[in-house]
């Protein structure tokens, strides 16, 4: 007698099924192989009815997959179906993509093209900027003109005459450049433009501070300046050159000025240097006519005479103790004439130039210029 492992009743031996809930060996045997089939999804929005098997006593039902060729089939079907959407997916993804970025990379180059064209357009077709920018390129350029001579005269310097010759360039360009400076501040300026003229106007007028500086030096004597006298121009000079390289960074479309003419007075050293280094030993000197002491006025037979008397009697003594006295002008239209009177100091020479007028009273001295020259 055998015992059912699934209703646990008796069942003859012979027989290879119960007879009240149908189990057998090859049943089991079968529902093991089914159970290790993987189950075919059924596609969305079918109803399949599944197969079941009852199971003794009421237990609940189980879907039995579907065995056989067709199950294999539909199974490979559907797997082939998911990879194939999946790579379809793929491939759309990566063309959506790709094209994205391809119409990214184009689109800030065109916008860019586009906005500078559209300034240059504006630039060129806008008469007043075009007719302002060709006017400050116009005085600008006689400006550069300036410096350039400027920068060629300092470089002749190397002794009184040239330095002279560069003193009396320096003051008439001290003067253009004023009236430069003048006719800029008076330009029709555009709107986009009004700061960056304002600054140049500004830098223009530092660079004639400068020169100003470096002719008030330059013009007295060169014995007698110092290395000290050369700070205030250098200073002056590092001022303007950082403000007008500032303009022309600002106004790209003028022409720089030549860098040399900010350090006119750095090339101005080795003329100075020469005479600061000079041995100071004390030239020889020409013995100077003994002076004539003043005579007694007498009476005038001439008015030269009449001009040099007064000179020779003046109570003060103002021009007593003169190597030389000369009448060097009479008018006697006008009545006024010139009287120079000489020193020979040791290392100058002094003129004294007497202008005289005459009165009712007689012969005056009217006003006196006294300069020295070295020898």
């Amino acid at each position: 007698m055998r015992y059912c492992p699934n209703c646990e009743k008796p069942y003859p031996e012979e027989d290879f099924e119960c007879p009240d809930c149908g189990y057998s060996p090859e049943s089991e045997h079968e529902a093991e192989v089914t159970a290790k089939m993987p189950v075919p999804v059924a596609p969305e929005g079918t109803a399949e009815a599944a197969p079941h098997t009852e199971s003794g006593g009421g237990g609940p039902t189980e879907p039995v997959p579907e065995t056989g060729p067709s199950a294999g089939k539909w199974y490979e079907s559907r797997r082939n179906l998911i990879l194939l959407a999946l790579g379809a997916a793929v491939i759309i993804a990566a063309l959506v993509g790709g094209i994205l970025l391809y119409l990214h990379g184009r689109s800030e180059p065109v916008a860019a093209t586009t906005s500078t064209s559209s300034s240059r357009t504006t630039t060129k077709s806008d008469p007043s900027i075009q007719e302002y920018r060709d006017s400050l390129e116009e005085t600008w350029n006689t400006l550069r003109d300036i410096t350039v001579e400027l920068v060629k005269k300092d470089s002749e310097v190397v002794d009184q005459a040239s330095l002279n010759s560069f003193n009396a360039l320096l003051t008439v360009s001290i003067d253009k450049i004023e009236q430069i400076r003048n006719e800029m501040g008076r330009m029709e300026i555009p709107d986009d433009y009004t700061l960056r003229h304002k600054n140049l106007v500004d830098a223009v007028g530092s660079y004639g501070d400068y020169l100003e500086s470096l002719l008030a030096v330059t013009s007295v004597d060169p014995a007698k300046v110092t290395a000290a006298d050369f700070e205030p121009v250098n200073t002056a000079g590092a001022d303007a050159q950082k403000k007008v390289l500032a303009s022309e960074k600002q106004l790209p479309f003028l022409r720089a000025l030549p860098e040399e003419c900010f350090i006119l007075h750095t090339t101005l050293n080795t003329f100075y240097t020469a005479i600061w280094q000079k041995p100071q030993t004390q030239a020889p000197r020409t013995p100077a006519p003994t002076p004539t002491p003043a005579p007694t006025p007498a009476p005038a037979t001439s008015e030269t005479d009449a001009m040099m008397a007064v000179v020779l009697g003046d109570s003060a003594g103002s021009w007593s103790g003169a190597d030389s006295y000369e009448v060097v002008s009479y008018d006697p239209t006008t009545n006024s004439g010139i009287v120079l009177v000489t020193y020979y100091l040791p290392d100058t020479i002094r003129y004294s130039e007497l202008y005289m007028d005459k009165d009712q009273y007689g012969w005056y001295v009217s006003y006196e210029n006294t300069y020295e020259v070295p020898y």
